[in-house]
């Protein structure tokens, strides 16, 4: 009885956030626009990025797209509205020309905010595989000449085709439209690391592990990390396991540490950073992690992945990881109707024999 009713609930919450999608999409159509269909990016010169939701493994694809503007068309000015301090202290390690405006986060974020830019930019680029409510009302906000997206939806002038299903390939055909010619590119531009943790040794085989996603159902309990690094360690009992410190989660990782009462288990004593994540995923033969901004960063740095993805095509392809040596094993993403699969239920069998494939 009280799954059906969580099914109900959520089919109204849904059901009332595409009705009002709906609406405002009709309300703010770019479609009865003047001169629509005379699109012209030969003066491009001011371009908002939309990074105001803070989430960093969206932004590393993005600076695909700032890595290409600046190298091919360095008088174009890009603006990035940011919510995240993460973010804006990536972005940066890969460019000293963007201009980052903070704004509040995105649960609190009013449209009148990007009203104060209202007609400022050329061109405003949102690629999310579809758009909220907030996203709609901040693009009319903004009210740039030309919106390009990802997403059908006509508050967008240009619509990046549906066959560029990774979010990187979205950010170099968005970069290319710009620019008004095909760029090709290759890899995610990495990023500096601007401190050493050279103390951190890594005298032999080396695993980074992230335990931790975006949600409860991407991140490891404290019992299934332990079933995992024992199962880990009777299988490859020569390779060293330094799990790489998370906010907010360094009690649960210093009591896993203390569990393995060897040198094989390392958490370093630092205080988490986005360096020393880097630096960890630098220098380590393999990053073990579910599907989240650890992916992409070890992808930046073309370190070998090992990453443990929800049963989903459409999410796979869009944010796969992109390291040269990369592997990825699948768990069921809906365990029933109601709760989702969790990243822990992948097949340990299946692992071994991925792992081991890659010749780490």
């Amino acid at each position: 009885m009280f799954n059906k009713l969580k099914l109900v609930t959520r089919y109204l919450r849904d059901e009332s956030r595409r009705l009002k999608i709906l609406c405002f999409t009709v309300l703010f159509s770019r479609k009865r626009k003047k001169n629509r269909n005379n699109i012209d990016l030969s003066s491009v010169k001011k371009v908002a990025l939309l990074r105001y939701d803070g989430k960093l493994g969206d932004a590393i694809m993005m600076c695909s797209l700032i890595d290409i503007i600046e190298r091919n068309s360095p008088d174009i000015e890009l603006t990035l509205f940011s919510s995240s301090t993460l973010v804006n202290e990536w972005v940066k390690k890969i460019s000293g020309k963007i201009k980052i405006i903070e704004c509040e986060h995105k649960k609190k974020l009013s449209p009148d905010f990007f009203g104060k830019f209202s007609n400022y930019f050329d061109v405003a680029v949102e690629l999310k595989h579809s758009l909220d409510l907030k996203d709609i009302k901040i693009l009319h906000s903004l009210n740039s000449k030309i919106n390009i997206g990802y997403a059908k939806n006509s508050i967008f002038d240009i619509v990046i085709p549906g066959e560029f299903k990774s979010s990187r390939d979205r950010q170099i055909k968005a970069a290319s439209i710009i620019l008004g010619k095909d760029i090709i590119l290759t890899r995610i531009p990495p990023p500096k690391i601007d401190k050493d943790f050279g103390f951190i040794e890594f005298e032999r085989k080396t695993i980074a592990f992230n335990l931790f996603g975006a949600n409860k159902y991407r991140s490891f309990t404290f019992d299934s990390a332990v079933k995992l690094i024992n199962n880990w360690l009777a299988e490859w009992p020569d390779e060293k396991i330094i799990l790489i410190p998370v906010p907010g989660k360094i009690e649960f990782l210093a009591k896993l540490e203390s569990i393995f009462s060897n040198k094989n288990v390392f958490l370093p004593k630092q205080d988490p950073s986005l360096d020393l994540s880097l630096f960890i995923l630098s220098k380590c033969d393999l990053c073990f992690t579910p599907d989240t901004s650890v992916v992409h960063m070890a992808s930046a740095l073309n370190t070998p992945t090992l990453a443990i993805y929800h049963d989903n095509i459409a999410n796979y392809e869009g944010w796969k990881p992109l390291s040269d040596n990369s592997r990825t094993v699948f768990y069921k993403e809906m365990a029933n109707e109601v709760d989702r699969g969790y990243v822990s239920d992948f097949d340990w069998h299946q692992l071994v024999l991925v792992k081991n494939d890659m010749k780490i």
